[in-house]
């Protein structure tokens, strides 16, 4: 019986090749925790210092070269309103969004000149948009108003957002008058008829609630004489000033003082 048998591989032998170290200019492996967070640390900082992440500090514009960066603006080395500017070169100008969101309905008092308001915060007295126009505007519902709180008062009436209410000067009704009386005094001592008599300083007297006496309420008084009502002020301690509150303008387009 034949046998089939399987033909032997040779054997190549590799030549002796030799082993060069690498030569990457960082480290592969760090010792400690704290060599990797240096590591890292100085290419944050290295990569910052190249690409649109870059900060400049300082007061005055900066160079076309730096465009590429956010500019904080300072005063004196301190940083001023607002602070944090960017260049959009699509305008060709450094812009700065507004602290307070635009449109922001809640308002603030202002003391200043009313002719002041549309150039507040660097704003301009011209149609609004995301760039120009002014960045704030005097609340006309509040002018001559004393604002108050939404909710309920202590009488149980509901204020909501919007309601108005109240006057100036208001005239007491008769409803509104504390319950009183008037006192009356006779002068002299009637008789038992009702009729009068002097008394020794010959001053005549009257008998109240008998026949023929006077009656026996006293004379109107007060600012309702002859429908002349006066009024009562209403008004607390006051100082008037305006509310303001945000337009719809976005961005600063230049510093302002």
């Amino acid at each position: 019986m034949t046998v089939a048998t399987r033909p032997s591989t040779p054997i190549v032998q590799m030549p002796n090749l030799p082993l060069i170290p690498g030569s990457l200019a960082d480290p592969i492996c760090w010792t400690t925790p704290q060599a990797l967070y240096n590591e890292m640390f100085q290419r944050g900082v290295a990569v910052q210092g190249t690409t649109l992440t870059g900060v400049i500090y300082q007061d005055t514009e900066p160079n076309a070269v730096d465009r590429d960066k956010v500019w904080v603006r300072t005063s004196a080395g301190a940083p001023v309103f607002p602070p944090v500017w960017t260049y959009f070169s699509g305008l060709g100008l450094w812009l700065a969004k507004h602290p307070i969101p635009a449109g922001t309905l809640w308002a603030f008092p202002y003391t200043g000149l009313v002719t002041s308001i549309p150039t507040l915060d660097g704003g301009a007295n011209v149609a609004v948009t995301d760039l120009t126009g002014p960045f704030w505007e005097a609340v006309a519902t509040l002018a001559a108003r004393v604002p108050i709180g939404a909710g309920t008062l202590p009488s149980g009436l509901v204020l909501g957002v919007g309601d108005t209410g109240g006057e100036e000067n208001h005239a007491l009704t008769v409803p509104e008058l504390a319950p009183h009386k008037h006192g009356l005094t006779t002068l002299g001592k009637a008789d038992a008829t009702g009729t009068n008599s002097n008394n020794a300083n010959g001053l005549v007297g009257y008998d109240i609630g008998t026949a023929g006496a006077l009656p026996d309420v006293t004379d109107s008084t007060g600012g309702d004489i002859n429908d002349n009502v006066v009024p009562h002020n209403c008004l607390p301690p006051y100082t008037a000033l305006t509310f303001l509150r945000r337009t719809a303008r976005v961005y600063l387009t230049q510093p302002i003082a």
